[in-house]
């Protein structure tokens, strides 16, 4: 070919590659973007419209998607997905992203979809005092060790923020423990709150109580974690943000937790991972669903080529209502 049909050629495959994808099923989709250059480059360019999709489709089907790092924006995708290197050897699952402008929330993707997580590891009173707290090592935390274990105390206050929560519909939970032994049983009170906040200056717009319980954890949570091995994801709570707000461009959600004493009694043998956020149309879920990381293997060499030309034929076959 010459150059001017050498580039006729190079534009066709884009424009193939950026409208493709809405006359495919989702393995199609998936094997396009991984075997494609073209594709990669759309996702890139044209994220807005379908790359969302696709990151989801890629991590079904356990293919690798290339990503840049951006700018941080309400639109950019990568806000919100985002590898945050120097912390990767501290999270032990590494499908787990950090959100960028935080430092505890992470987004946890699953063969069935995204769930939002954040740890709770600090803050409040005394936690690196020894005597009250023990600091322990888990090999089933979620998140980072070492984490505060209550020992003794007769006061409680645990904070924990979940920021740039997005629209949906969800199932909140506690991810805890508790020990043989504990003194815990109804000892708490528990508040889940759904804040909105404008993105700028992170300013507070509205408050929204979502869930409270002036006696926690209860006889039939104490039961549940205490006759499961480790850590125990407990339903507190559905959330559908849809009947509090509705997010103008300029604002996000952040998900409030607190834990207080609800009496001057001595508490002990409990300690949280952190708080989950599962969309409601992901059903029974477990951290048993995460995939693991695949060792990287060689990909069988596809035509590029050839490929595109399928694809084409395809879409214009679509486009012209003939039946395949």
């Amino acid at each position: 070919m010459d150059s001017h049909s050498n580039r006729l050629f190079s534009e066709g495959r884009m424009v193939v590659a950026y409208f493709l994808p809405d006359f495919l099923t989702a393995k199609e989709i998936a094997r396009f973007s991984a075997t494609c250059r073209f594709a990669r480059k759309a996702i890139k360019d044209y994220e807005s419209v379908w790359r969302g999709r696709l990151v989801s489709l890629a991590t079904k089907y356990r293919m690798k998607i290339e990503r840049d790092q951006h700018e941080d924006s309400k639109s950019d995708l990568d806000k919100f997905y985002v590898i945050d290197k120097t912390h990767a050897d501290a999270v032990r699952n590494r499908r787990m992203y950090r959100v960028k402008g935080t430092k505890n929330v992470f987004r946890m993707i699953c063969s069935d979809g995204v769930v939002t997580c954040a740890e709770l590891r600090g803050g409040w009173a005394w936690t690196n005092n020894t005597t009250y707290y023990s600091s322990v090592t888990r090999e089933d935390t979620l998140f980072t060790n070492p984490i505060p274990m209550l020992k003794t105390v007769c006061w409680y206050d645990p904070r924990l923020s979940m920021k740039y929560v997005e629209p949906g519909n969800y199932k909140a939970l506690i991810r805890h423990d508790l020990k043989e032994h504990h003194t815990m049983q109804n000892k708490l009170t528990l508040r889940m709150s759904l804040i909105v906040r404008e993105y700028e200056t992170h300013n507070q717009i509205k408050k929204t109580e979502v869930f409270f319980t002036g006696s926690f954890p209860s006889k039939q949570i104490c039961e549940q974690v205490s006759s499961q091995p480790g850590f125990v994801n407990t339903h507190i709570a559905d959330i559908n943000t849809d009947n509090h707000h509705k997010l103008e461009d300029s604002e996000y959600f952040e998900l409030y937790v607190e834990w207080n004493q609800n009496d001057d009694w001595w508490k002990g043998g409990y300690t949280i991972d952190g708080a989950i956020l599962v969309p409601v149309d992901i059903k029974n879920f477990c951290t048993d669903q995460i995939p693991e990381q695949q060792p990287e293997t060689e990909t069988k060499h596809v035509d590029e080529s050839s490929l595109i030309a399928k694809m084409f034929k395809k879409t214009m076959n679509i486009l012209l209502g003939k039946k395949k």
